[in-house]
């Protein structure tokens, strides 16, 4: 195809604001003369090394929390061709076109043959939620027709949503309401959010309102069993996750306590004994149990120290993976070793296990072929904070781990201020919201602060909610 010497059309540039740029567009015509041999401008745009094509080019800005802005990007106009470009100012024109602040700055209106000019472009988020607008040049390259390049970029907010901050267990709504050390957090088919709350004794409910309520326990620090959930009692129930017919499973004092739809209080497996035995119902024992899972098929996969348990529906509990020994060496489950404390448990798609080792610092990805491998988190079990890939990230003393429907991970860094991490299916890692001081401070992602949070939970619209156990309070992330 050649190209014909036309000017002044309009060339619209779509940045989809999605993970990665898109190479360059294969069927564009790279001549620079026309069949009468005249000279032509052919525009390219690029943002650092990577051409955005027509129609194809993305750039991501990705999280900006409100109030915040993101760095400047800079994008850079060539021209290829071998006559003169014109062109006007960039510019924003539909969308939230006041989040993407454009300077041109020293721009060049005019650029020469094998010669470039720079704008930048940078997102302030005028709201929650996802953003985005569309940037358009004027130009005299007579090939491209219209560019849309759609600028998007996210935001994250944390509320308080119940919990008054006091170390009590009362009833509620909101803020009014009061939780003792909560640790554990799941929800229901409805919504309700179900904690375990650690030093009240009982399990909590939050309902979609936010009105709280006594799930189960009546405060008393002891393992009672019955019909009723009011006369039932829990002594620092730990992790909590539903089945799928609606059963309340709680790892606590070693053992796995049950909550039918029904109230019906029984304990699945495990007894009074912390010595970490295989067998069935209150034949087998935990090492203290810290956090709980659950599969496609209903089995439950529990932390406990130095090991991970798995218990089917019918109660059978045998050893998933560990020796019982102090370590931090991956390879098949009957050699690898954990730490003391496995504190968190996720079961993703494909029915691979997570756990949180916290005192090696890392996310362990268990396979159902049986093999241990470390997913995130320094090889050497060594402490610290760094977003990035695979081991290359560091995390302190990680506790909770919840799973999107995306496949990606969501973990609360105990030791980095409580503040939250996210982990792509591909190990990547980065910080979404949390400044890394401890606190209880509400507000956008990277300012906002937690104290000791433990538990969290995805909800089916991405928002997470988080068990901040040191500030006595249920907080929630907007993403």
């Amino acid at each position: 195809m050649k190209k014909l010497l036309t000017y002044g059309f309009s060339l619209t540039l779509s940045l989809f604001l999605m993970a990665g740029c898109s190479g360059s567009d294969s069927k564009k015509d790279t001549s620079t003369t026309n069949n009468t041999g005249t000279t032509i401008p052919e525009i390219n745009v690029k943002q650092a090394t990577t051409t955005l094509s027509s129609g194809y080019g993305a750039y991501n800005f990705g999280q900006v929390n409100l109030g915040s802005s993101s760095s400047a990007v800079t994008f850079t106009i060539e021209n290829l061709g071998t006559g003169s470009l014109t062109l006007s100012n960039p510019s924003m024109t539909s969308g939230h076109t006041s989040d993407f602040a454009i300077s041109t700055s020293g721009i060049s209106n005019t650029i020469a043959a094998a010669g470039s000019t720079t704008f930048t472009v940078t997102f302030t988020p005028g709201a929650r939620g996802s953003r985005s607008a569309v940037l358009t040049i004027t130009d005299n390259d007579s090939d491209e027709g219209t560019y849309t390049i759609t600028v998007k970029g996210t935001t994250a907010i944390v509320s308080t949503i119940a919990g008054s901050g006091t170390a009590t267990s009362t009833d509620g709504t909101g803020t009014a309401a009061s939780f003792n050390t909560p640790w554990g957090i799941t929800l229901d088919t409805s919504g309700n959010l179900i904690v375990s709350d650690y030093y009240g004794h009982k399990i909590r409910m939050i309902t979609t309102s936010t009105v709280v309520t006594t799930y189960a326990g009546n405060g008393i620090q002891f393992n009672t069993n019955g019909a009723s959930t009011s006369t039932s009692s829990f002594q620092r129930p730990n992790g909590v996750v539903f089945d799928s017919s609606g059963n309340l499973f709680i790892a606590e004092n070693h053992m796995i306590r049950k909550i039918t739809p029904a109230g019906v209080v029984s304990t699945l497996a495990g007894n009074f004994n912390s010595t970490s035995t295989d067998g069935t119902g209150t034949l087998a024992s935990f090492n203290f149990p810290y956090s709980i899972a659950i599969d496609s098929s209903d089995n439950l996969y529990v932390g406990e120290n130095y090991k991970v348990r798995k218990v089917t529906p019918a109660g059978v509990v045998t050893t998933f993976a560990g020796t019982g020994a102090y370590g931090n060496a991956d390879g098949a489950t009957s050699t690898a070793t954990f730490s003391q404390t496995i504190m968190g448990v996720a079961v993703d798609a494909s029915n691979n296990v997570f756990v949180v080792d916290s005192s090696n610092h890392k996310i362990r990805k268990i396979t159902q072929a049986g093999v241990v491998s470390t997913f995130v988190g320094s090889a050497t079990s060594s402490s610290g904070y760094a977003d990035g890939t695979g081991t290359a990230a560091l995390f302190t003393s990680p506790q909770g781990i919840a799973i999107d429907s995306g496949g990606n991970f969501y973990v609360t860094d105990f030791g980095n201020g409580g503040c939250i991490r996210k982990v792509t299916p591909a190990g990547v890692v980065t910080t979404i919201a949390g400044s890394g001081t401890p606190g209880s401070i509400d507000g956008p992602g990277n300012s906002a602060s937690f104290n000791s949070s433990v538990g969290l939970v995805v909800d089916a619209l991405g928002n997470i909610y988080v068990a901040d156990s040191g500030s006595h309070k249920i907080r929630k992330i907007v993403p």
